[in-house]
C-alpha cells in the first residue's frame, strides 16, 4: 500500500460557492478517475455552503464524501475512497 504524501498549497481560497464548488469537483473527479485514492481538503473555508451540491455530485460520481469539524471550528473535506 502506498503511504499517504502530504501536499501543501497556497492558502488562497476560492471567491465565490461557484468556485468553491468547482474545486471541490475536480477533487472528486480524481478520485473517481482512479488518479488519487483520497483526498483531503483541511480547513477549507465556505465549504458548508456548497455542501449539499458536493454532496450530490460525489454521490453521482460513486465517490465517499463527508465533512468533519475540527476543535478549531474548522471544516475538513473527505473525499473517497470510490464506492463499490
Amino acid at each position: 500500500m502506498d503511504s499517504p504524501r502530504l501536499i501543501r498549497l497556497p492558502v488562497a481560497g476560492p471567491e465565490s460557492t461557484t468556485e468553491l464548488l468547482n474545486e471541490v469537483a475536480a477533487a472528486v473527479d480524481l478520485v473517481a478517475s482512479g488518479a488519487v485514492r483520497r483526498i483531503v481538503l483541511a480547513a477549507f473555508p465556505g465549504v458548508e455552503d456548497v455542501a449539499a451540491e458536493a454532496l450530490a455530485y460525489a454521490q453521482g460520481a460513486g465517490v465517499a464524501f463527508r465533512l468533519s469539524r475540527e476543535d478549531s471550528g474548522s471544516v475538513t473535506v473527505h473525499i473517497g475512497p470510490r464506492e463499490a
